[in-house]
């Protein structure tokens, strides 16, 4: 979708570059409901940049403390646990398939 089309549709912040065709299509075209849809974006655009947190006082003195549950560390702790696990069990069935396939190629099979 181009740019024209994008802001016409509701898009308020367009990712990409403008062509000819784009350039024509500007509120001084003629075309008023381009000059709405582009009223709108940039309403929609300021009503978010007021409402955020750069316009509630938040600035570079303000200190953010975020807090961790306790049972995030048991959660941690169990994440690594189960990986480490898991880990050990690959290696275990590596090392048995390396061993088998010595065996195999020495022809001394242990039970054989």
């Amino acid at each position: 979708m181009n740019l024209s089309y994008g802001l016409l549709a509701g898009t308020d912040l367009p990712d990409g570059s403008t062509s000819e065709v784009e350039r024509n299509w500007t509120p001084d075209s003629g075309r008023g409901y381009y000059a709405q849809a582009a009223r709108q974006a940039a309403m929609r655009i300021m009503y978010v940049v007021a409402n955020s947190n750069a316009m509630n006082f938040i600035g570079e003195d303000t200190r953010i403390v975020s807090y961790d549950p306790e049972w995030f560390a048991v959660r941690d702790a169990l994440v690594t646990a189960a990986v480490v696990l898991f880990v050990i069990s690959v290696a275990a069935v590596v090392a048995t398939s390396v061993w088998n396939e010595i065996c195999d190629r020495r022809g001394k099979r242990k039970g054989e």
